[in-house]
């Protein structure tokens, strides 16, 4: 992926992550914005791995990328679809990510497992 902003251009080896931090005003959404398409280019393109995102399908585009907030955040309905919102993911599948983030053993205290839903009080963080 390469960003290009005036003068300056970033391009970051092939299949590594990229993070965005900056101070308020550093134009981190203006990024975002624009790597999820959320508005189109209005001149020049916006690559990954050597493709131009307005080349592929929304779906496809922001199946591929992702957004860890900077701040918890509750969402309404189970940890499954949090986890999984297009089921495309096995039970075990999902465990394993659980188990990753190191949630796997506070989860599998819940009385639903995958498909608790705000069972707990306080909220789990």
């Amino acid at each position: 992926m390469a960003f290009q902003e005036s003068d300056r251009t970033e391009s970051p080896r092939e299949g590594n992550r990229v993070v965005g931090v900056g101070r308020t005003g550093s134009e981190k959404t203006t990024h975002i914005s624009a790597l999820l398409r959320l508005v189109e280019p209005a001149a020049g393109e916006i690559l990954i791995d050597g493709l131009n995102i307005c080349s592929i399908g929304l779906k496809d585009l922001r199946m591929k990328l992702s957004i860890i907030p900077q701040e918890q955040t509750l969402f309404t309905g189970s940890i499954r679809t949090n986890m999984d919102p297009l089921g495309l993911y096995s039970d075990d599948e999902i465990w394993k990510a659980l188990e990753k983030c190191q949630l796997k053993e506070t989860d599998t205290r819940l009385p639903n497992l995958l498909d608790s839903s705000g069972e707990l009080n306080p909220v789990v963080s």
